[in-house]
């Protein structure tokens, strides 16, 4: 069977997963910032209900706590994209779970369920979903790595990666071998 090594594909991979990952839970970023611009126009514009924002804000209706509620829930959700954007799972699972919360608030409170509202948390769920994949993408990379000939070479631990091992799990990578060969 023949083998392949695989080593040289790892540094555009790399950054490619990395600028994937950085992409994808921004959103958790960009939700808070736009949740905050929202709390802060409803606390000039008492009552008014601008447009995406936190569903506790309007849950909440007194402007000073509705605002101070908001910027915890935004400096959280900041938080925890920027832990996931360094690969933190649970950080992506908790975001997921306050934006999907926070959904349901804004089909609830209002008097007329807020679906505008709610689709922009439905997005903010997908791209935080798509940073999961991305981590799980780096785990494949990771085995890809543990099983190149050019990270154990000698001993009874010697093992050479088939080319078909190395496509298969390129192909759960999304990648394709030839396209990452020689980029740096």
């Amino acid at each position: 069977m023949p083998t392949t090594a695989v080593a040289p594909l790892a540094p555009g991979v790399r950054t490619e997963l990395t600028q994937r990952l950085q992409r994808a839970a921004r959103w958790a970023t960009w939700a808070a910032i736009l949740a905050v611009v929202n709390a802060g126009l409803q606390f000039i514009f008492p009552g008014k209900q601008f447009f995406i924002g936190f569903g506790v804000t309007a849950a909440i209706g007194a402007p000073v706590p509705a605002l101070l509620v908001t910027l915890l829930g935004a400096a959280a959700l900041i938080a925890l994209g920027e832990l996931g954007s360094r690969r933190i799972l649970w950080a992506l699972l908790a975001a997921i779970a306050l934006v999907a919360g926070d959904a349901v608030l804004t089909t609830r409170v209002y008097a007329a369920p807020d679906w505008f509202g709610f689709l922009w948390h439905v997005a903010v769920v997908i791209f935080l979903v798509q940073a999961i994949r991305v981590i799980n993408d780096w785990e494949v990379l990771e085995r890809l790595e543990a099983k190149s000939p050019s990270t154990v070479t000698e001993g009874p631990r010697a093992k050479e990666l088939t080319t078909r091992e190395a496509n298969d799990m390129m192909r759960d990578l999304n990648l394709d071998m030839k396209s990452t060969r020689g980029k740096k």
